[in-house]
C-alpha cells in the first residue's frame, strides 16, 4: 500500500485540497480531502488523472508510419510520458498495406508483453478524401475492403481507432465497423452535413481534429464542422496549439459540444523529445519554426504540441475553465475510447494513472499502475 499527499487534486469531476491517497495494486484505493499530511510522502501542486492522447503521430525523432516497430512504440510512450501524457494511440498517418500490417504487428507485440502507455492503435487513414488530403499521401487513398475489415478489428489491437472519410465508405460498412468495437472518427473530408450526420448516425463517434481538413460551417452549407456541432452524441479532438485552431473557434466548439464531448489532441510529430528542426516526409521536408510544423507550402504538418500545454493553451488562451480543459485530456478521451471505467479520473478502483503539474502546468511527476516513474520535484 502506498499512502501520498497532495496539496491539490482534481478528481476528473471536481477539485480538492489537502489529499491523502491511497494506492494498492496500480489502482487507487481511498481519496480523502482535507487530511493531515503528517507521516505522507507530501507533494506541492494539482494532482489529475494522466492524460490521453488519441493521435500521436511520432516523438523522439521516429514517426510511427516509417518505422512502425515496439522500439518506436516505446520511444513515443517514455517521451510523452515526460509530458503528463500516461496513455495514447500510436497513429499511422496513411499508408501502404504492408505498414499497415506492420504497425498492427507491432501494437500486438507491444500489449503481448504487458507493457503500459498504449491503449490501441489509431489509422489515420487510407480512407480519406483527395481534397482535403492535408500532409497525406492522396496516391495511397483506397476504399476499405474486406482485407482492411479483418485488420480493423482484430481483437489483439486493444482499441481501435480509424479516421475515415464518409464519402469514402459507405454507412453500412461503418455500421459494420462500430458495431464490432471500432471507433470511427470522421475526418480528411469534404463531406456534406447530411452526409456526416448520415455516418454519425451509422455509429461514427468522433471528428478527427475538428475544424481541420474538413469542410467548414457557413450560413447556408453547414459542413462536416456544422454536423460535429450540432450533433447531440458526437465527440471531437481539437488541436489547441495556436496554429490549427484559433481560441475563438476552440471556445465556440466547447460551448458547443461541451468538455464532455471535446477533447484535446497533439497530432504531434517526431520532433517532440527531440532537437530535430527538419523531417524528411514523403516528397516534402516538415519544418519546425517557432512552435509550427509546415511544409515549404505553407501547409500544416502536425504538431509539437504536448497535452499538458494544450490545457494550458484551452484555459489560458481559449478561455475554458479549467476543470473543462483538465476534463478534456482526460476523461473525456477516455470516455470517446470507451475506457472510461478504468481511466480519466482518480477515484476508488481507478488505475493510479496521474500527473502532477504546477501553476505554470510543467509537469513535475508522473505515475503509471501506481509507480512513480517521472519526478522533478
Amino acid at each position: 500500500m502506498q499512502t501520498y499527499w497532495v496539496e491539490r487534486l482534481f478528481d476528473g469531476d471536481q477539485f480538492l485540497d489537502r489529499v491523502k491517497l491511497t494506492i494498492a495494486e496500480g489502482r487507487i484505493q481511498t481519496v480523502t480531502p482535507n487530511a493531515s499530511a503528517k507521516g505522507h510522502s507530501c507533494f506541492n501542486g494539482l494532482l489529475v488523472p494522466g492524460f490521453i492522447d488519441l493521435q500521436v503521430n511520432g516523438a523522439g525523432g521516429v514517426l510511427f508510419c516509417q518505422a512502425p516497430n515496439v522500439n518506436t512504440i516505446d520511444t513515443m510512450v517514455q517521451v510523452y510520458r515526460q509530458y503528463g501524457t500516461t496513455n495514447l494511440l500510436p497513429t499511422l498517418i496513411t499508408s501502404d498495406w504492408p505498414t499497415q500490417l506492420a504497425a498492427a504487428e507491432a501494437v500486438e507485440e507491444y500489449l503481448s508483453q504487458g507493457k503500459s502507455g498504449v491503449l490501441g492503435v489509431h489509422f489515420e487513414g487510407p480512407h480519406l478524401a483527395g481534397n482535403k488530403a492535408g500532409i497525406h499521401n492522396a496516391e495511397r487513398f483506397v476504399a476499405l475492403t474486406d482485407k482492411h475489415l479483418a485488420l480493423y478489428t482484430r481483437k489483439t489491437l486493444g482499441k481501435v481507432m480509424i479516421t475515415l472519410a464518409p464519402e469514402a465508405v459507405p454507412n453500412d460498412v461503418i455500421r459494420d465497423l462500430t458495431q464490432q468495437g471500432v471507433i470511427v472518427s470522421l475526418g480528411h473530408t469534404n463531406a456534406e452535413y447530411d452526409q456526416v450526420c448520415a455516418a454519425l448516425a451509422a455509429g461514427a463517434r468522433s471528428m478527427t481534429h475538428l475544424f481541420n481538413a474538413m469542410s467548414p460551417l457557413a450560413s447556408r452549407v453547414p459542413g462536416a464542422v456544422g454536423a460535429a456541432l450540432s450533433s447531440d452524441q458526437a465527440f471531437a479532438g481539437i488541436i489547441v496549439d495556436g496554429h490549427h485552431v484559433h481560441p475563438a473557434s476552440v471556445k465556440i466548439a466547447v460551448r458547443a459540444l461541451s468538455p464532455d464531448r471535446a477533447y484535446l489532441v497533439s497530432d504531434a510529430m517526431a520532433h517532440v523529445g527531440s532537437d530535430q528542426q527538419t523531417l524528411p516526409f514523403e516528397q516534402h521536408e516538415i519544418v519546425q519554426s517557432q512552435g509550427k510544423l509546415s511544409l515549404a507550402d505553407g501547409r500544416l504538418a502536425g504538431s509539437v504540441l504536448t497535452l499538458n500545454s494544450a490545457v494550458k493553451n484551452c484555459h489560458l488562451t481559449a478561455g475554458i475553465e479549467l476543470a473543462g480543459a483538465l476534463k478534456m485530456a482526460t476523461g473525456t478521451p477516455a470516455r470517446c475510447l470507451g475506457v472510461d471505467q478504468t481511466l480519466g479520473k482518480i477515484k476508488s478502483n481507478y488505475r493510479a494513472d496521474m500527473t502532477l503539474i504546477d501553476e505554470q502546468f510543467n509537469v513535475l511527476a508522473v505515475w503509471q499502475n501506481g509507480q512513480l516513474v517521472k519526478i522533478t520535484y
